[in-house]
């Protein structure tokens, strides 16, 4: 059990390095599928015709492939009724005249009587011809039977973002762990900016932190149902999640999740925990501001979240704590010193973080459901 405890609290930092720019032809290629997509929505046959190449095929879900005049055609016929498709998570990747993008596509839409709504694997193929990008293929697997992305329990590609989640979920079968912080980068960094706050405060108390940096809720709901509580029977969860499902996506022009998505993103993360760990009582914090200055988008995003997942608070088994204005200046401000880049905490930031959990803490562990 110790050995399994101790890997779960000294697992390498995923660090979240700050991403270069995108480039010219990266910031192309997404304004391409991002006005590829408002095609699809509005039924533009005109704006699908220029941005479609002559020999585009797109391949479904189900396996059937259908080629740009099928595409036209259905524009034309009135047969296209999306009501949203929008690209997440995505990545590109460009060699010569030639981009590869792939992301997670959420779609809904449908005909009076037949609505649905998907997220899909998506992977597109553009080629450069006469100086713009063009789409020459598609494919896309269904996930998910929902356009919510915030609540559809997805994994993570790219880093080592599954190699982890399998060492938490080896982890959890040595149990052991009284107090499970969950969460994204921000509990991520407990292992590093936080570590000698982290020692000093719950060290004693058989902690265990599973935050994986860059984690959406509906990563978070993937990983539990896949075995990262397993064997665990914590008397304290301290669960902040939500950060990253604010903001644009990689295209800066497509939202992550608005507000009310976000907070049905925790709200489905706080049922399932209360699920499979009925015993354990919830500390919901709410999600930490974010940039220098108050009224800003980030921070109203922010606050909206806040103010529903609020209502979380039961009484009894979840208990919801916003310490945000502890890492404010009087006049609104989060300093440097506080958050480097106005959203991770410093090792003061995690000082801060402590000192005014503790109260909330103290009185939690002291109880069981």
């Amino acid at each position: 059990m110790k050995a399994a405890l101790l890997l779960t609290l000294c697992m390498p930092l995923l660090c979240l390095a700050a991403r270069p720019p995108l480039s010219a032809d990266e910031r192309s290629v997404f304004h391409t599928e991002h006005s590829w997509n408002r095609a699809y929505v509005e039924a533009d046959a005109g704006k699908l015709a220029e941005i479609e190449s002559d020999a585009y095929v797109y391949t479904e879900p189900d396996g059937s492939v259908h080629t740009k005049a099928d595409e036209l055609a259905d524009a034309k016929a009135g047969l296209m009724n999306f009501h949203e498709m929008s690209l997440h998570e995505a990545s590109v990747r460009i060699t010569g005249d030639t981009a590869v993008v792939t992301g997670r596509l959420v779609v809904s839409g449908g005909l009076p009587g037949h609505e649905f709504g998907e997220i899909l694997e998506s992977t597109d193929t553009l080629v450069r011809l006469d100086g713009r990008w063009r789409a020459a293929a598609s494919a896309e697997i269904k996930l998910a039977d929902t356009a919510q992305s915030a609540i559809a329990p997805l994994w993570r590609d790219g880093g080592d973002w599954m190699k982890r989640h399998e060492e938490f979920a080896a982890a959890a079968k040595g149990g052991g762990v009284e107090l499970l912080f969950i969460g994204d980068s921000i509990t991520d960094f407990w292992r590093d900016r936080g570590r000698a706050t982290w020692d000093k405060c719950y060290g004693h108390r058989h902690a265990a932190n599973i935050g994986i940096s860059g984690d959406r809720t509906q990563h978070v709901l993937w990983r539990l149902g896949h075995g990262e509580v397993d064997g665990l029977n914590p008397r304290v969860i301290v669960l902040m999640i939500g950060t990253n499902n604010t903001g644009l996506e990689l295209d800066e022009m497509t939202p992550r999740n608005t507000p009310a998505e976000a907070s049905a993103g925790v709200k489905a993360l706080v049922g399932d925990l209360r699920r499979r760990l009925p015993t354990a009582k919830i500390l919901l914090l709410g999600i930490f501001p974010r940039g220098h200055s108050p009224g800003t988008p980030a921070r109203a995003q922010v606050a909206e979240v806040n103010r529903s997942i609020a209502r979380l608070d039961d009484g009894d088994h979840v208990r919801f704590l916003d310490i945000g204005e502890h890492f404010l200046t009087k006049e609104g401000l989060l300093e440097e010193s506080v958050m480097p880049d106005f959203l991770h905490p410093s090792a003061k930031g995690y000082e801060i973080w402590a000192e005014a959990m503790e109260p909330a803490l103290a009185s939690l562990l002291g109880s069981r459901g």
